[in-house]
């Protein structure tokens, strides 16, 4: 008799250790969720302030795009796809581009632009950050990249690059 009251409380525990470890697992993907959306959060938030900080200059230039990588596995078949679009706005930490490309936001698509202006090439890394879709717009969608992190010289040759852009703009409207 005494040893079956010890397996019945030996089996409680065990039952009580089963929930409790179910407990902690939940517990613990939960909390992963949540630190996913603080750090999409806090990327929002950094690129709403960056947006604060530097001026867009809306230009219309041709481009290239093309998907170099992603923060997801199953998003890997997107990686080497590209397609010609237009840079509505640029600015020293982003560009805003037209494509009819339908990739995922929230996957951490890396992306290579590239571009012309008067002649000289220039070449981006960038990670996308906001895509927006309209109903009457050709193409349809329309993504923020936010651009990769840019030694001292790449920000000198874009700040370059958009200070013609901004220069060709003044110019035109003192033509038209």
């Amino acid at each position: 008799m005494h040893g079956s009251v010890f397996e019945t409380m030996f089996g409680m525990m065990l039952v009580l250790a089963a929930i409790l470890a179910i407990i902690c697992t939940l517990v613990w993907k939960k909390n992963r969720e949540l630190q996913t959306q603080y750090d999409e959060l806090k990327q929002e938030l950094e690129l709403i302030e960056n947006r604060r900080q530097a001026t867009r200059f809306n230009v219309g230039v041709t481009c290239m795009t093309r998907i170099t990588g992603s923060g997801d596995p199953s998003c890997a078949h997107f990686i080497g796809q590209q397609q010609t679009g237009e840079i509505l706005n640029i600015s020293i930490t982003g560009v805003k581009v037209a494509l009819d490309l339908d990739v995922p936001v929230r996957k951490m698509m890396e992306v290579e632009l590239s571009f012309e202006v008067r002649g000289n090439p220039c070449k981006l890394q960038g990670v996308i950050v906001r895509k927006e879709e309209y109903l009457r717009l050709e193409p349809k969608l329309v993504y923020g990249i936010r651009f990769a992190d840019m030694d001292t010289e790449e920000k000198e040759r874009l700040q370059l690059m958009i200070n013609y852009l901004q220069t060709d703009q003044i110019k035109k409207h003192k033509g038209a």
